[in-house]
């Protein structure tokens, strides 16, 4: 039987089962219907912080998880977000002609700290690259228009900021 333990402002949903004496997390893009899974070693319940990840209505009594558990399902969505993240990026770019332009290269060199923390579910850390890369004035950047941009990056910044729950960063050139 599979205990849904959180869910996003998009949707997508992180369920765990036991399977086999292991723990399995699925996170589950409705729009998609994309999944990815990982499993642990079964764990001992300890105190129940599941409410921290998801607000629930009080009338309903969310299983004991253990705190692997609920941190497990915590860093999944964070991954499926970032994942999602860099796909956006990916795919705009592919349309804008980056291939073409020969600059497929330089715009993964220059975003290459930033990947790794989407793909490892470091949003916080995103974000601060993302902000370090809006103040970056430099030729490297200006050279890689139009596949990295302000208002380009300013639409990432503000999806992971509303995806965090935290005061959406207005972009000043628009």
């Amino acid at each position: 039987m599979s205990t849904q333990l959180a869910s996003d402002i998009y949707g997508r949903s992180v369920s765990v089962e036991t399977v086999n004496g292991q723990d399995v997390y699925t996170v589950t893009d409705p729009n998609t219907e994309a999944t990815f899974s990982v499993s642990f070693s079964t764990g001992t319940p300890q105190r129940n912080a599941y409410t921290t990840i998801n607000a629930m209505p009080a009338s309903v009594t969310p299983p004991a998880q253990t705190a692997l558990q609920i941190y497990t399902a915590a860093i999944i969505a964070a991954i499926a977000f970032g994942q999602q993240i860099m796909i956006q990026f990916a795919v705009a770019n592919t349309m804008a002609g980056i291939t073409q332009a020969g600059q497929t290269q330089a715009v993964m060199n220059y975003t290459a700290d930033l990947a790794q923390c989407l793909s490892s579910g470091s949003l916080y850390a995103a974000m601060t690259d993302i902000e370090v890369m809006i103040a970056d004035t430099s030729s490297t950047k200006t050279s890689l228009s139009p596949f990295i941009t302000n208002a380009i990056l300013y639409s990432y910044l503000n999806q992971l900021q509303a995806y965090l729950g935290v005061t959406v960063t207005p972009n000043p050139g628009s």
